[in-house]
């Protein structure tokens, strides 16, 4: 759902994570644009604002700062999926899976494939470019060994 309020559009009930522009760190909350700056921000549930009245020449002065509220790297927006195993999973995430494969004479070993989890056609998935796009189905067998901006190697 978008609401407008003032100059603000909030993307209510889209849970995010995204790094941080002051000190590129992971911080999770809820999406807001900024229209009139052109920003990407978050706001986690501890908003408050700080209000000071100064007064200057008989004019009075309403200063606030928002706490709470955080800029964000817009390349690294990554909406909430699911959890598995105790474990956020996150747009963005890699994921590990392993299937058992049976060779001629009753041979087992375990075959790991890894794959980013995206949207597409508005079903989350977990595609792999070697392989095809498939359906996360279920939570059985997937691992998140990490994300496509931390570790972009394993992939």
């Amino acid at each position: 759902m978008i609401k407008k309020e003032k100059d603000m559009i909030l993307l209510n009930q889209l849970k995010i994570k995204a790094k941080r522009k002051d000190n590129d760190k992971w911080i999770k909350g809820f999406y807001i644009y900024d229209v009139i700056t052109k920003s990407h921000l978050i706001f986690t549930k501890g908003i408050w604002i700080d209000v000071k009245i100064i007064k200057y020449n008989g004019i009075e002065e309403i200063k606030s700062k928002i706490r709470g509220l955080y800029e964000i790297d817009k390349n690294t927006i990554c909406r909430f999926v699911d959890v598995i195993n105790d474990e956020e999973i996150w747009e963005n995430d890699i994921m590990e899976i392993g299937f058992k494969r049976y060779e001629i004479g009753g041979k087992e070993s375990i075959e790991k494939w890894r794959g980013v989890v995206k949207m597409i056609n508005n079903k989350w998935l977990y595609y792999n470019e070697k392989l095809q796009s498939f359906y996360m189905f279920g939570t059985v067998g997937f691992i998140k060994v990490g994300n496509i901006f931390d570790n972009p190697d394993l992939v």
